[in-house]
Parts: structure tokens; C-alpha cells; sequence
């Protein structure tokens, strides 16, 4: 997995294009992307988030294995 930073459009189904902040474009191609726009985890007060097994959207991204089963839980 790659976090890139930036101003970012496709320029085809499989492809796009990065502008960074110093002007410098680079172009990543794949099969599929995750677009991540800035969201902060939404933590209620009901869920014990020192829990070994309860993530939220930042912590989520350092697991090291692939879950069997997973709840999202969240607001609309």
C-alpha cells in the first residue's frame, strides 16, 4: 500500500496523475485505487477503543494481517 500526497486526477481508467506540493507530477498506474480525502475517526464514547480488536479508520491501516470478519460502524 502507497499513501501519496497531493492534487490528484485520473487521466484513464487505470491511471493517474499526482501534483505535489512542490509542482512535481508523478503518474501511478493500477488496477484499483483508494481515494482517502482527509476524514478523521469518528469515535463514540460507547466503544472501548483500547481494545486489542477495535480500530478506527487510522488505526485500521496498520494491521499486518487480513481479518475474517469485519463491523463498520459509523455515521451517514
Amino acid at each position: 500500500m502507497y499513501l501519496l500526497y497531493g492534487t490528484a486526477r485520473f487521466v484513464s481508467e487505470n491511471s493517474l496523475e499526482v501534483t505535489k506540493s512542490d509542482g512535481t507530477v508523478d503518474t501511478y498506474s493500477a488496477d484499483k485505487f483508494v481515494i482517502a480525502t482527509g476524514s478523521r475517526p469518528y469515535r463514540p464514547a460507547d466503544v472501548d477503543f483500547n481494545h486489542p480488536r477495535i480500530y478506527d479508520s487510522d488505526s485500521i491501516l496498520s494491521l499486518e494481517h487480513d481479518p475474517r470478519h469485519i463491523i463498520i460502524y459509523g455515521l451517514v
